[in-house]
């Protein structure tokens, strides 16, 4: 889990920042940004004050993404699990 969760929360951390380097509405509502002040903010680069701000939530959203992206793994291991467990045979009692 821990593979799942540390490798994933750079990769979704990346894909948030590039979203919202883009100007998408919808990734600063999931991320929880102020939809006025992200959609009043000057367009260009964002400047470093800016980036230390949002860093948190950039972070907290990618941690929970990962997070969901571990839950997935262990869902997906449970159900193989469980289907290869209804094609075993019981051994007969000697």
């Amino acid at each position: 889990v821990d593979t799942v969760v540390y490798s994933r929360a750079s990769v979704h951390a990346l894909t948030i920042a590039d979203r919202l380097r883009a100007g998408d509405i919808e990734t600063a509502r999931l991320v929880g940004l102020p939809i006025a002040r992200f959609v009043a903010r000057t367009s260009g680069a964002p400047n470093p004050m800016m980036e230390a701000m949002v860093r948190p939530y950039v972070e907290a959203a990618a941690m929970t993404q990962a997070n969901n992206d571990a839950w997935l793994v262990i869902t997906l291991l449970t159900a193989t699990g469980l289907l290869v467990l209804l094609f075993t045979r019981r051994l007969p009692a000697e």
